[in-house]
């Protein structure tokens, strides 16, 4: 990636360039819609301006991540516990890296959940999670209108994995890498309102019944209260964060951020 740039730069600014022109941008600054973000250097404070914070639980470690620093989760009784910011159409990111076996089953909540706001039962307004399962597979929802990445997470690597919703038409897909995997129209429609906060490393159901936490990594979550298109989550699984730099004009950034 990094040597893709150094070398075809200037195709990639008249390809950005035309986006813009014509009218239809594939993106308006990587931070729209962006309602927290936790980069996890060394706390689960929201480092988006709207003061979103997490509350820790269990003794969160610190260590190396895929930038800086991430949360090391041991599995047993660490978590994060975030309010619920998003409702209708959103996308959530993340960086995570994990050599957890997940469980076998067909439903997300059978998994261990990495962002995962289930309810036990059925609550009004519905619940979401975002869990390892099968092995090192990434599921959301449901065998019937969930979606499961193809490519396993779970060797030790750092992976970037986002997961977008359509409230309007019940649509969720899931990208590994920034490459779609899954996708799948025809689920809850509306807000989901059910759960009363987000978990990071389990949820609320898990945590009251004190089973499935995640063993693992977790690094630069963010969460958007829109869709964010192809190309931004491939950008994002890129470290390819200078949008906001090119719209403003200041190309000086990229040698920062794109070497």
């Amino acid at each position: 990636m990094r040597g893709f740039f150094r070398v075809d730069r200037r195709i990639v600014i008249a390809f950005v360039t035309t986006i813009v022109i014509s009218g239809a941008p594939v993106f308006s600054g990587i931070n729209h819609g962006l309602v927290a973000f936790f980069p996890f250097e060394g706390n689960a404070q929201d480092q988006s301006g709207n003061g979103n914070h997490g509350t820790e639980h269990g003794g969160i470690t610190y260590g190396a991540g895929a930038v800086n620093l991430a949360g090391l989760f041991d599995g047993v009784n660490d978590y994060v516990e975030v309010p619920r910011i998003i409702e209708g159409d959103f996308t959530v990111v993340f960086w995570v890296r994990t050599l957890a076996t997940g469980p076998n089953g067909t439903e997300w909540w059978q998994g261990l959940g990495m962002v995962d706001a289930e309810v036990c039962g059925s609550p009004p307004g519905g619940d979401w999670g975002i869990a390892l399962l099968n092995g090192g597979h990434v599921q959301w929802g449901g065998a019937v209108t969930g979606v499961t990445s193809s490519t396993e997470v779970n060797d030790g690597a750092w992976y970037s994995v986002a997961v977008t919703r359509d409230s309007d038409l019940g649509e969720v897909e899931v990208f590994v890498n920034g490459t779609e995997e899954d996708t799948q129209a025809g689920g809850w429609v509306g807000p989901l309102t059910g759960p009363p906060w987000i978990g990071v490393a389990n949820n609320p159901c898990d945590v009251q019944f004190n089973r499935l936490w995640f063993p693992g990594d977790i690094d630069e979550l963010r969460f958007y209260e829109r869709v964010l298109s192809p190309f931004e989550i491939w950008a994002l699984s890129q470290d390819f964060v200078f949008f906001d730099d090119f719209e403003s004009g200041d190309l000086t950034a990229w040698s920062s951020t794109v070497q």
